[in-house]
Order: C-alpha cells, then structure tokens, then sequence
C-alpha cells in the first residue's frame, strides 16, 4: 500500500504545483505574498531547504516534523522540517536536505527515497530560499536527535495533516519587532505558522489532488 501511495505522489510531484496560491492560505496577510517576492527581489537570499519525510508505521503513514531547540536566532522554538543552509560541498539543495537531515536527526541520506519537490519559498526573516524537499523511508527510522538543534520530534499521521482545519489566529511578534496575526495549524498541540504551514498547505493541495 505505502509504495502504491509513494509511486502516486511523485507522479502528483511532477504536474503542475499549486505554489503561491497554496502558500498564501498559511501566510501572514493576504498582500504578505507580494512582499515576499519584492523583498526576495531586493536582497540577495541564501539557499537552503528542507525534507518533508513520509514513512509507514503500524499501518499508518506519518510525516515528521521537528521541535527546534530554544536559540538566539528567529527560528528558536519553532516546528519545522528537518533541514538547513546549503553548503558549498552540497552539489544540489537535495543533497543539502538529506545532508541536513542526517546531521540533525540521525537518518542516513541513503534510507531516504526522493520523490520530488514542492514550491521553493523566500522566507524574510532569515533572509532564506527554501526548496522543500519530498521523500519516503521505508519504514519509521531510528532516530538520533542533535539535541542542541532539535528539542524533539513530532510524527503526525497523515489524517491529522489532511484534515487539520485552520481554526484560529494568533498574533506573533517578527524579528523586526512588527506584530502581526497570522493563521496556523493545531498539530500535536503545536502552533505550526510561517513558513512550515504554507508548504504544508502546498503539500495538502497536492496530496488532495492526488486522492
């Protein structure tokens, strides 16, 4: 059933991405996309990008997520994806994912199958552009945690991705001091907002299509 489920997303993977119009559900203001492209127009950003992992576990399918750990930096505390800047022995933003998710959480690069990738995203506050990378284990990994990156995992099945309503907003103050309300998704008791929810809400898009 799990290759089945995997040979279908990365088919989906290689149509058309729904994008910006996914990414804007999740994103701070409705104008915050605009923003992003003329700030990312403006600067010069960084690359980096991340490894949205999909793996069975007791007849389940489960994607994880991360818990950073507490830093003097804008993405303290927050859920994300595994993954990371791109180093100059990286011979693409693959590589760094996997590179990436291997150091923090201990999977080998090589129990890791990619089936694609998602819309990259300029993320403002850190001045990144991140290629969300799609891959499947398979099966649940052995873990090891870095643990003063990542404060602990978060495996959420794929009914609690797909069904989770954007409920409610809260308001978050930015790394420039500007506060603003922005959606989020309920995940395991997390907040999840930013960055992390819009390629969730790209990847719902797509998985929804696919279904």
């Amino acid at each position: 059933m799990f290759s089945r489920f995997a040979d279908s997303l990365r088919s989906a993977l290689r149509e058309s991405l729904p994008g910006a119009e996914a990414h804007a559900l999740m994103a701070p203001l409705s104008a915050s996309m605009a923003e992003r492209m003329a700030l990312m127009h403006k600067s010069d950003p960084r690359k980096g990008s991340v490894l949205i992992l999909l793996y069975p576990d007791k007849g389940e399918i489960f994607i994880l997520l991360i818990l950073r750990a507490k830093y003097d930096g804008v993405h303290s505390g927050q859920v994300a994806f595994p993954g990371g800047k791109m180093e100059g022995t990286d011979k693409d933003l693959v590589e760094t994912a996997l590179r990436e998710t291997e150091e923090e959480i201990g999977i080998p690069r090589g129990d890791v199958s990619v089936l694609g990738t998602l819309t990259e995203l300029y993320i403002p506050a850190s001045n990144f552009l991140v290629l969300p990378v799609v891959g499947t284990a398979p099966e649940r990994p052995q873990f090891r945690l870095k643990k003063d990156e990542i404060e602990t995992l978060i495996e959420v099945d794929l009914p609690g991705i797909l069904n989770n309503p954007v409920t409610a907003k809260k308001t978050i103050r930015l790394a420039d001091g500007r506060h603003r309300e922005v959606p989020y998704y309920n995940i395991s008791g997390h907040h999840v907002w930013g960055a992390t929810a819009m390629m969730i809400s790209e990847l719902r898009a797509v998985l929804n299509k696919k279904a």
